[in-house]
């Protein structure tokens, strides 16, 4: 079980950088995304790794959230219990749900490129499932 850090101002560097992940800059500059809500936490702590650290406000949350946080104490992550006031500056949302997370972005593998008269069109790795997608930019 990793201990819980209380944060109680919207100054605070971590709480900083969860807002500058709401911008593509801000998500490239620090190689984190941040997902918010109880559905989204719920999915990374099942599927994603690279979780950095769990934001937790109690007076936000419902007993969905305050299980979340606690499972992501109990696996060893930092969890970060903020105030109503910090946990509204690093939201995005207009009624925020109490629980978010921050995650590294990890990179995909680049299988290909194919360049043809009209345009390029990568292949990428599709993670875990091995299958390939195809994005492609034509003119």
């Amino acid at each position: 079980m990793s201990p819980v850090v209380r944060i109680d101002s919207p100054r605070n560097p971590k709480i900083k950088l969860a807002r500058s992940l709401h911008s593509p800059k801000g998500r490239r500059e620090a190689g984190l995304y941040l997902v918010e809500g109880p559905g989204a936490v719920a999915e990374a702590l099942l599927y994603a790794p690279g979780i950095e650290w769990v934001a937790w406000c109690p007076d936000l949350c419902d007993a969905l959230g305050d299980e979340l946080a606690d499972a992501a104490s109990q696996a060893k992550l930092e969890v970060l219990e903020c105030t109503r006031e910090a946990f509204e500056a690093l939201s995005d949302t207009r009624s925020p749900q109490g629980i978010a997370a921050v995650l590294r972005i990890e990179p995909q593998g680049l299988d290909a490129i194919h360049i043809s008269g009209g345009g390029a069109v990568l292949v990428v790795g599709a993670g875990t499932a091995g299958a390939p997608a195809a994005i492609s930019a034509g003119r």
